[in-house]
């Protein structure tokens, strides 16, 4: 593409990549830089320039011979410094700084890009004057001259210079680019240029057949003579028929084979049309349309047919005599013409020079709309419309003196729409007459393309720019080299590789090159100017910060293409901290050479303090419910305990109905501080399911127990249905299912009247490892008002009724939250004054075999008196110990009182006991660690002591820790007499076995 001659190197630089273009780019390096610039010759002589050129230089020192010589001269200086290394600075022969990069395409060197003529100290005065006497100029004028040249800190120098290196390496890869496309069109020409050859090829195999058939001088002309009659018998044939044909003259002197005989047979009656028209037109010499004779060996032959009519002395017909000319080879070439025209993907008209259209292909008929017979009896100006007649009259001109080729046109379809083309045009001339072939290929495809490429590149770099976080884009095509070679050696794992070889990875890191950051990127990083964010970079990112984050990002790079989201601590260049999520990809079309990764980062250190605040908050509100839950259950404990104490006494009716509304007040505001405590934890994200094997039948046993008397008062009958299908022993959690029972158990008693309350449990789906269960609680209560239903399970939101006592409207919150946290659904029908029904699909997991473990209410129903034990309470409230120490005695229990975990834990050493009772949150040692304690004690008496937890928290995880801590048991306060009852029954009776 370029030789050695300067000039023309340049020229065709120019050329190749666009003179605008290289001065736009000049021009935005010194807008960006403030630095003048210059595109030199590789002799040194200027070709184009931005900025103002410092006028000491080019008014003063290169109108001198010498100074031009010695300015030009710098162009083949050498780019290594003192130390052998590269360097784009250099300093001048009047000790001004300049930058100098070479641009180069493959091994041609086309030129410079030069930049600087400043300094980066003051100049010495003393040696100004020197030089310019050596120049032969005014010393002073020169001094004067030179003193107005800026001093630029060297640093800032080499950072221009390296920005002119990239500038340099755009527009190598321009000219590159371009020159790819440019052989892309040479080749194209060439085939067109083939393409005509063939053209003339045909013309002239046409002509030399003409002259053959006028001159009877080829060689292969075969000359028959047969008679007019039927079959058309030969009386001649000349001997080259074999040569032709494959048959002997005898073949046909002998009648074995006639005229008739010889021709194709789907031919056969055009032929004979043909002598018959022109016998009755009276004509007696005339030529065939071309048409196949069938050789001896069965394959086809293409003739051309000249035929004689002979005729007697009454101008009746006798004989015709034919010469025949072989034209397979001829019609071999058509065919193939016609073919390569046919199958063309560009239209081709042949035209003469007047516009009128002799010839075009199915291309030309689709992409315009005509048929070809329309398109035969049009001229070129009805169908291309951006050229007026006298226009495209000029073109043709042109094409004909060689000096157009090619040419952009806007053709017209038949339904009046236009598109664009690149027509590609030549002319060739055959017996005086001159044509035009003309290649139309349709580009809107390429417009629309470009356009999109164009509208493509707007949006990028508005998103680029505008996106409201820092994005920074990096060639990392070194790095891509290297992973490559990795693999081809086998090396998959990079970031094991990268790992062990921390070296290699630093060098590599170097490597990467930052193409662009946006505007965003100076905000995160309170920079003023990219330049200073670019020069800076090294203060921003630390080498020892952003290595594992390189070996990180690099390694997802090249195993999925994108790297995942990565915490890293930034330094702003105003010294800040902040924390930034970083995410990097590569870009479309960049996957081979990762020329293009995008990495974008989000600056997250206050959403980071917002978490920790939220985690804090959440975690200082846990500590506050489990507070507020010891401090409510406590007292409760205390009134709860003492009205059960009441009760137990003989009390006269109405003083006993008063106890009992205590106890139930007791149980209602129990009730509330669950829910409260429930709903909290639901929305903290706390609430947890704990799964175990359990009975079904336990369940709606205890459902039914619990609510059979209150169900009795109001006359109501509550009944439960579990179908045959359904199985009894699963595995989930049964407390929360039971939870979810009581309180719409709970609701249909509250606000029914009369009637049934009925549950009914049916199977949904079972496989051999889970079921899903449909629950159906139903009630023929007063229902629930349609209005109401929308916002029902909305926490704290009750229904309109007047004649129902409602509580704090926590209850179906709770429940349909627990039903969501199990997996199921949950849904109402209900019409207001005939009842309501609730339904619930709920997931479980089955169980080979029955649930092995000893229900409450089995311990319940088995409460009986066991006779006299020994407990010990450890308990810090005052009233709770003096409660639960009565509800034991009356059971038959002897008990000893503890208000902290060192007297408790004292008394445990002293005493043998057979229970103990323990709170969990005790002043000094809590219930926990006295446990603990006692469960190392080497006594194995001592340390098997049935521990009962007694707890007013009531928070996810407390069960799990008494468990883990030794504890045997757990029971939420306020403590009822038939749960401690159960207790002691339970734990006193096995230790009373063992």
């Amino acid at each position: 593409m370029f030789n050695s001659n300067c000039s023309k190197r340049n020229d065709s630089l120019l050329e190749v990549v666009g003179e605008a273009k290289i001065r736009q780019l000049q021009q935005r390096f010194y807008e960006a830089t403030g630095f003048a610039n210059a595109y030199l010759s590789t002799d040194g002589q200027l070709i184009s320039y931005a900025g103002k050129p410092e006028s000491v230089c080019m008014n003063m020192i290169r109108t001198t011979p010498l100074g031009l010589h010695r300015c030009r001269k710098l162009v083949l200086k050498s780019r290594k410094d003192a130390n052998g290394k590269n360097t784009n600075v250099f300093r001048c022969h009047a000790g001004m700084l300049d930058g100098k990069i070479p641009i180069t395409v493959g091994n041609d060197t086309l030129g410079f890009l030069v930049m600087g003529q400043v300094f980066d100290a003051p100049p010495s005065k003393n040696e100004a004057l020197s030089y310019a006497r050596e120049l032969d100029l005014d010393p002073e004028a020169y001094w004067s001259a030179l003193q107005k040249v800026k001093v630029v800190p060297r640093e800032k120098i080499e950072a221009a210079a390296l920005l002119l290196e990239f500038m340099a390496s755009e527009i190598a890869t321009m000219a590159y680019n371009n020159i790819q496309l440019r052989k892309e069109i040479v080749a194209r020409k060439k085939t067109e240029k083939k393409l005509r050859q063939l053209n003339r090829e045909l013309v002239n195999v046409n002509e030399v057949l003409e002259q053959e058939r006028n001159l009877f001088v080829t060689g292969n002309v075969v000359v028959m003579k047969w008679q007019s009659k039927d079959g058309w018998p030969t009386e001649y044939v000349s001997p080259n028929i074999k040569e032709l044909l494959g048959y002997e003259v005898d073949d046909f002197l002998s009648d074995k084979t006639t005229y008739a005989d010889l021709i194709y047979p789907p031919h056969l009656d055009r032929v004979k049309e043909e002598v018959q028209s022109y016998t009755r037109k009276g004509i007696n010499r005339f030529s065939h349309l071309p048409y196949c004779l069938v050789a001896k060996n069965g394959q086809l032959i293409w003739v051309e047919h000249f035929t004689t009519i002979q005729r007697n002395e009454q101008q009746e017909v006798t004989h015709y005599q034919g010469y025949l000319v072989d034209i397979t080879s001829l019609k071999d070439s058509e065919e193939k013409f016609r073919l390569l025209v046919e199958h063309a993907q560009d239209s081709i008209f042949l035209t003469d020079t007047s516009g009128r259209i002799l010839m075009v292909n199915q291309q030309a008929c689709s992409s315009t709309g005509y048929s070809r017979k329309e398109l035969l009896t049009m001229t070129t100006d009805q169908i291309e419309v951006a050229s007026s007649k006298a226009e495209i009259k000029d073109i043709i001109h042109q094409i004909n003196q060689g000096s157009l080729d090619r040419t952009l046109g806007l053709h017209r379809k038949k339904d009046g729409t236009t598109f664009p083309v690149e027509v590609a045009l030549c002319s060739y001339t055959t017996r005086e007459k001159t044509f035009v072939l003309g290649l139309a290929r349709d580009i809107t495809t390429h417009k629309k393309a470009e356009q999109a490429l164009v509208d493509s590149e707007k949006r990028y770099r508005s998103i680029f720019e505008f996106t409201p976080i820092s994005v920074w884009e990096q060639d990392l095509t070194e790095v891509k080299k290297y992973i490559d070679n990795l693999a081809e050696a086998g090396i998959t794992d990079i970031q094991s590789y990268f790992k062990s070889n921390v070296e290699v990875a630093r060098v590599l890191a170097r490597t990467v090159k930052i193409v662009d950051i946006n505007s965003t990127s100076l905000k995160l990083f309170e920079a003023d100017t990219r330049e200073q964010l670019l020069n800076e970079y090294s203060y921003v990112f630390t080498e020892k910060q952003s290595l594992p984050l390189f070996i990180e990002a690099v390694s997802a790079l090249a195993s999925i293409g994108y790297s995942e989201s990565q915490l890293y601590n930034i330094r702003t260049l105003k010294g800040n901290r902040r924390v930034a999520r970083i995410r990097g990809a590569i870009v479309p079309g960049s996957e081979a050479s990762w020329s293009r990764v995008l990495f974008s980062m989000g600056d997250v250190t206050e959403l980071l303090d917002a978490q920790r605040q939220a985690e804090t908050a959440n975690q200082t509100k846990s500590i506050f419910l489990a507070n507020m839950s010891h401090d409510l259950r406590t007292p409760i404990n205390g009134i709860w305990g003492t009205l059960q104490l009441l009760q137990a006494e003989a009390l006269e009716e109405s003083a006993r109905g008063y106890v009992e509304m205590g106890i139930n007040s007791c149980r209602r505001l129990t009730g509330l501080v669950s829910d409260i405590l429930d709903i909290s934890k639901i929305e903290a994200g706390k609430m947890a399911l704990q799964p175990k094997p359990f009975r079904l039948r336990d369940v709606l046993g205890g459902i039914d127990t619990m609510f059979s008397l209150m169900a009795s008062e109001k006359n109501l009958t509550l009944s439960f249905t579990q179908h045959t299908n359904v199985p009894d022993s699963l595995y989930g959690d049964d407390n929360r299912l039971s939870q979810i029972l009581m309180n719409l158990v709970g609701n249909a008693i509250k606000f029914s009247r009369t009637d049934d309350i009925h549950t009914e449990i049916a199977t949904i789906h079972r496989t051999p490892k889970k079921v899903c269960l449909l629950i159906t609680v139903s009630d023929n209560g007063i229902g629930i008002a349609e209005d109401d239903i929308p916002n029902l399970f909305n926490p704290f939101t009750q229904m309109k009724s007047k004649t129902v006592q409602q509580g704090a409207g926590l209850g179906l919150a709770i429940v349909k939250q627990l039903v969501l946290l199990m997996g199921g659904g949950i849904c109402v029908a209900s019409q207001e004054g005939v009842g309501t029904s609730f339904y619930l699909n709920l997931p479980f997991y089955l169980q080979e075999q029955s649930a092995d473990n000893v229900s409450l209410l089995d311990s319940l129903e088995q409460t009986k008196n066991i006779g006299s034990f020994n407990a010990l309470i450890i308990e810090d409230d005052f009233v709770s110990r003096i409660v639960i120490s009565s509800m034991l005695e009356k059971i038959g229990g002897k008990t000893d009182q503890a208000g902290t975990g060192e007297e408790g834990l004292k008394l445990l050493r002293e005493k043998d006991y057979d229970i103990a009772f323990v709170d969990i949150q005790l002043p000094g040692m809590n219930g926990l660690e006295v446990t603990r304690t006692l469960r190392a004690n080497p006594i194995a008496s001592k340390a098997n002591i049935p521990i009962i937890a007694m707890t007013a928290t009531a928070m996810a995880g407390d069960k799990e820790k008494c468990i883990q801590a030794g504890m045997n048991d757990y029971i939420t306060k306020p403590v009822e007499t038939n749960f401690l009852h159960a207790s002691v029954q339970k734990y006193v009776g096995l230790q009373t076995k063992l």
